[in-house]
C-alpha cells in the first residue's frame, strides 16, 4: 500500500483510529478496573483523552474490550473544564465512533463540535458533552449510567458527578495532568481520607465515603509505547524544568493557573534546615515573628512562624531574607487559648521557645461578646505571656494589629511576590498548608487558603514596616 492510498483510506474511513487503539499498559489496567471510581494520572498529550473516549464508545456500545459493561441503551455525560476543552475531546471522540453506529439526528460541525453537545447511538445509548460552567454540569436532575470528568474538576463538581450515578450504580472514571487546579481534596480522597470539602456535599451523605481507584503512569516509551525514546525525550525538553514534575511525572503538585503569588517557584521550597541554618550572615541575628489570620471557622485561623535576617551592608535599602518555619491550623471547636496552646507546641517543634518570638501580627478580629469584645490579637499576647510564666500584663512580645491601609491586599501581594523573585522569602518544605497556598491562592475572598495568604501577607508587610517602614507606607 502506498502512503497516498493510507492517507485516502483514513480519511474515507476516520473510524481506523479506534481499531488501532494500541493502549500502554498502565492505560489497559485502566480500562480492566471494575472499580466504580478510576483515575488515569499521567502526563500531557500521553494518551488520557484516548483513554476516556474508548471508554466512552465502548460504554455506549455495550462492548467493553478489557471487561464486561452495562447493555446499552445507557446514558453518560462528559465533564469538561471549557468549551474549548471540549471541542479537542468531541473532535476525538467523533474519530472514535464507527459512523454505523450512530443515531441519525447526531450532527458533527469540525468547528462547533457536536449540535447541543448531544451524541445519539443507534442503539439508544447517549452522551451529552458539558462543560462545568453549564448550571452544574446541567444534569443536577438526572441519573447517568456513566460520566468521565476529563481534567481536575472542583470539590462540588465531583460531587455532583458521583451523585447522579449513585442510584445505577453507575461509573465515574477521570483522566487529568494534575495541574492548573487545586487537587489536594482528590489526592485525600485516592489516599483513603475524606476531604473537608466533600463533607455535607450530596454525594457523601447518601453513601459511604469511598477511595478512588487511581492508575499512575509517567511519560517514557514503556508507558506510551506508540511514542519512540526520541521522540519521548524531545516531548520532556520541551517541558520549561518548572513543570516537568507535573507535565512529565504526572506529580500532584501543580501549580494554578491565575495565582497570585506568581513568583514563588520550586526553589522558594528549603528542606533539611533547622531554624538557625542556612542564613547568609555569621553577625546579624535571626529575628522571628508568629503572624496569625483569626478566621471564624474550624481550620481557618491559621498561625505562621517565620524567621528573618537584615542585610544592611549595600547602598539603600537593607536586604531582608525570610523563610517560613512552621504552622497550624486550629482544629474544630478550638477556642483562643487551646489556639494559644498549639502554636507554641508548633513553636518547640522546631527547637524554638515563645521567648525567642520577638514579635507576634494578626488580623484585627475581637474574640465575640463572650470575652466583652476584645481584641483576639490582645487576648494571644496574654496567653502567650502565662505560657512563658510571666504575668499577663508583662508579655515579652505583642501581637500587633495588621496593617490594612487602603490598597493594602494588593500591596502586600506585590511585596511577597517581590520577595520570592528575588529568593529572599522561603518556605520550609514541611509547611505543606503554605506551599498550598502560594500554588492555588487566585485571590478568591473565602475558604481556606485566604486566610493563610493574608498571614503571610500580614507577616512580610510588619517585618518590612519594622525594618524600613519607607517601603511599604505608600501602596501604590
Amino acid at each position: 500500500m502506498t502512503l497516498l492510498t493510507a492517507v485516502r483510506r483514513l480519511r474515507a474511513n476516520p473510524t481506523m483510529s479506534l481499531a488501532r487503539y494500541a493502549p500502554g499498559p498502565v492505560h489497559r489496567a485502566f480500562h480492566a478496573d471494575p472499580s466504580r471510581i478510576r483515575l488515569l494520572r499521567g502526563p500531557n498529550q500521553s494518551g488520557k483523552t484516548e483513554a476516556g473516549c474508548k471508554e466512552t464508545v465502548d460504554r455506549c456500545l455495550g462492548r467493553g474490550a478489557w471487561q464486561d459493561v452495562k447493555a446499552p441503551p445507557v446514558r453518560g455525560r462528559v465533564v469538561c473544564h471549557s468549551f474549548k476543552q471540549s471541542l479537542v475531546i468531541q473532535r476525538k471522540l467523533w474519530l472514535s465512533i464507527p459512523k454505523g453506529e450512530l443515531d441519525r439526528r447526531t450532527v458533527f460541525d469540525k468547528v462547533l463540535g457536536f449540535r447541543h453537545g448531544w451524541v445519539g447511538f443507534s442503539n439508544g445509548s447517549e452522551v451529552r458533552i458539558v462543560t462545568v460552567g453549564q448550571d452544574m454540569l446541567a444534569h443536577a436532575s438526572e441519573t447517568l449510567d456513566f460520566i468521565w470528568i476529563d481534567e481536575p474538576p472542583s470539590p462540588d463538581i465531583y460531587a455532583e458527578c458521583v451523585s447522579r450515578t449513585i442510584q445505577t450504580r453507575g461509573v465515574v472514571f477521570l483522566t487529568l495532568t494534575p495541574i492548573g487546579r487545586p487537587v489536594g481534596w482528590l489526592r485525600d480522597l485516592v489516599d483513603g481520607r475524606l476531604p473537608d470539602e466533600l463533607e455535607g456535599l450530596d454525594a457523601f451523605s447518601g453513601e459511604v465515603a469511598h477511595t478512588i481507584s487511581e492508575h499512575h503512569y509517567t511519560m517514557s516509551a514503556e508507558h506510551c509505547p506508540w511514542m519512540s525514546e526520541a521522540q519521548v525525550q524531545e516531548a520532556i525538553a520541551a517541558v520549561p524544568y518548572y513543570d516537568r514534575p507535573q507535565r512529565v511525572l504526572a506529580e500532584w503538585e501543580g501549580l494554578t493557573v491565575g495565582r497570585c503569588f506568581s513568583a514563588f517557584t520550586p526553589e522558594s521550597i528549603v528542606e533539611g534546615l533547622s531554624p538557625m541554618e542556612g542564613w547568609p550572615l555569621d553577625s546579624a541575628p535571626v529575628r522571628l515573628v508568629l503572624a496569625a489570620d483569626h478566621g471564624e471557622k474550624a481550620a481557618h485561623s491559621f498561625w505562621m512562624l517565620l524567621a528573618y535576617q537584615v542585610d544592611r551592608r549595600g547602598r539603600g535599602l537593607p536586604r531582608i531574607r525570610m523563610r517560613v518555619l512552621g504552622e497550624y491550623a486550629n482544629a474544630a471547636g478550638a477556642d483562643d487559648l487551646e489556639d494559644a496552646h498549639a502554636v507554641r507546641d508548633m513553636v518547640e517543634s522546631l527547637g524554638l521557645r515563645l521567648d525567642h518570638v520577638d514579635f507576634g501580627v494578626g488580623d484585627i478580629n475581637t474574640a465575640g461578646k463572650s470575652k466583652g469584645g476584645r481584641k483576639l490579637n490582645d487576648l494571644m499576647t496574654e496567653h502567650f505571656a502565662v505560657l512563658m510564666g510571666l504575668p499577663p500584663g508583662a508579655p515579652s512580645f505583642r501581637v500587633r494589629g495588621a496593617w490594612k491601609g487602603s490598597g493594602s491586599v494588593d500591596y502586600g501581594i506585590r511585596l511577597v511576590n517581590n520577595q520570592f523573585r528575588r529568593l529572599d522569602l522561603q518556605v520550609d518544605a514541611r509547611c505543606g498548608m503554605m506551599i498550598e497556598t502560594c500554588r492555588h491562592w487566585t485571590g478568591e475572598s473565602s475558604g481556606k487558603l485566604v486566610h493563610r495568604a493574608d498571614t503571610l501577607r500580614y507577616a512580610v508587610t510588619e517585618i518590612l514596616r519594622e525594618e524600613d517602614a519607607s517601603t511599604v507606607l505608600a501602596p501604590g
